[in-house]
């Protein structure tokens, strides 16, 4: 279940857009149909939401981001050709065509009786990833579960402690045009 989703510098989209589902908390209205996590220590969710805006203003790239993100993380590993761009900068600005474009989802999954909140993100620029991450929130306390960088052409690599698996043949598999997440369900 989606909480909310952000991109950045991505098609008609130049600056940060976040599509949230969290219940306007300021409106008391008991009938609206949320999704009530409140015993969870969550945000209520709205059921449904609306995007509505002028022609041109973003509404079908926010949909389409969604979308990208989605299929990027199943895909990434197998079906990107090496040197393949993924990147779609926002291109009517000199500057936003060399900056990286970035992902980011926070969403829920039923663990047992628990409501476990992610947070997943990615940050791509023209051939290769910038950066990923991803943390977990299990009765609300934050683990970082790995996190990548790309600084100085190499990648750092950050691994909590609740990150099972072999890190080190999932770190040389992963390629610089794949997600980490893509490599390590295949």
């Amino acid at each position: 279940m989606i909480i909310k989703f952000s991109v950045e510098n991505y098609r008609s989209i130049k600056n940060k857009q976040t599509l949230s589902l969290e219940q306007d908390t300021s409106i008391k209205d008991t009938d609206s149909p949320v999704i009530n996590l409140e015993n969870y220590g969550l945000p209520n969710l709205l059921r449904a939401a609306a995007i509505y805006g002028a022609n041109a203003s973003g509404k079908t790239s926010i949909l389409r981001a969604i979308s990208d993100m989605r299929n990027f993380v199943l895909t990434s590993f197998k079906e990107l050709k090496r040197g393949q761009a993924f990147s779609l900068p926002f291109l009517l600005d000199d500057i936003s065509k060399t900056q990286q474009t970035s992902f980011n989802m926070e969403f829920l999954i039923k663990e047992g009786e628990e409501n476990v909140k992610y947070n997943y993100g990615f940050s791509l620029i023209k051939d290769h990833v910038v950066r990923e991450f991803l943390d977990a929130y299990p009765k609300k306390l934050k683990q970082n579960w790995f996190e990548r960088t790309y600084e100085n052409n190499e990648y750092l690599w950050k691994f909590g402690t609740n990150f099972k698996g072999e890190k080190e043949i999932l770190k040389e598999h992963t390629r610089s045009d794949a997600l980490f997440l893509s490599t390590a369900v295949q």
